[in-house]
């Protein structure tokens, strides 16, 4: 995010004041923030690319999480929640995890962390979806470019 967006966001959570992209009146907003980053925010407010006010400002409450890979036990519930989903967004039934995917997804270290696992299944869905349709449609194709070799 630019200085100059960070300046006018901090003015928002201040003041709970904003003006619109072209606008000409002061707009009134009644907002709550939960933000997550993967930066370290700290290094950029030393770097001078981060304003040290919103850091202060945004560090209400701070949470950090480890990586995936180093919580390996929520890789199953969280690939479970994500096939549940899934199947709830395509209107269809979420399909379930082999023995040997189980095993394969724990290895991995899933250095994108849980978006990378949620892709993946995702991945895997359309994939799935492909295979039932004809080989010569479109939507076969695209799902065929979608699948990696790391596709679960």
């Amino acid at each position: 995010m630019s200085l100059s967006a960070q300046a006018k966001f901090l003015r928002l959570l201040q003041e709970h004041e904003f003006h619109r992209l072209g606008g000409t009146r002061t707009l009134k907003a009644n907002i709550r923030v939960v933000a997550a980053t993967n930066r370290d925010l700290r290094a950029s407010v030393e770097r001078g690319t981060f304003r040290e006010d919103l850091f202060y400002r945004l560090q209400v409450f701070d949470i950090q999480i480890a990586p995936l890979r180093e919580r390996r036990a929520d890789i199953l519930p969280l690939s479970e929640a994500f096939l549940q989903d899934i199947g709830k967004s395509f209107g269809r039934p979420p399909g379930g995890l082999t023995a040997d995917a189980r095993e394969a997804m724990l290895r991995y270290d899933w250095p994108g962390n849980v978006r990378e696992l949620h892709n993946a299944h995702v991945r895997r869905f359309y994939a799935r979806a492909a295979s039932s349709m004809r080989s010569n449609s479109p939507f076969t194709a695209a799902a065929a470019r979608l699948s990696s070799p790391s596709a679960i």
